[in-house]
């Protein structure tokens, strides 16, 4: 899924994306459209755009629908991150190096979140795909210990749980 650069009649830049043929991906377009709304930069509209890109071509390949999602296909969409073949059908039989960083994997799973954050909040999905990825954990747990984290060890702390 190509990500297409267009100029808007104010001669500001935008980001769309179309399907192989040719049509825009309608939400898509609506949730980048409002990143731009709110004030997103320039280059983070790039790089959500270019997030959703990887996404939607990972749904094209396994025949799924983005409204219809669970949290297997996320899971399966961290792993066609990491392979370096871009596809869940050919699984490397030795260790290879993956594909793609683990900061780079979470700016996606980032993009993606918030994509079905705003569908969500827009009526348009009936769960709430990201709070099914949040676990809360106890934040003694965490391997980082803020000032004065004795105060609050017992606060719960949300994590994401595809991260």
């Amino acid at each position: 899924m190509p990500v297409q650069e267009i100029l808007t009649v104010d001669h500001e830049i935008r980001y769309v994306l179309v399907d192989e043929s040719g049509d825009l991906i309608i939400p898509v377009v609506r949730y980048l459209k409002y990143l731009h709304a709110i004030g997103r930069a320039r280059n983070t509209l790039r790089a959500y755009a270019h997030s959703l890109s990887l996404y939607f071509t990972y749904l094209a390949q396994e025949h799924l629908d983005h409204a219809c999602v669970t949290l297997d296909d996320l899971a399966g969409f961290v792993l066609w991150l990491k392979n370096p073949y871009r596809s869940l059908k050919v699984l490397p039989v030795q260790p290879v190096r993956q594909a793609r960083t683990n900061t780079t994997i979470n700016q996606c799973i980032t993009a993606v979140a918030g994509f079905y954050d705003y569908l969500w909040r827009c009526d348009e999905l009936t769960t709430d795909l990201t709070e099914q990825t949040r676990g809360y954990l106890p934040a003694r747990t965490r391997s980082y210990k803020r000032f004065l984290h004795h105060i609050t060890n017992s606060q719960l702390v949300e994590k994401n749980l595809l991260k």
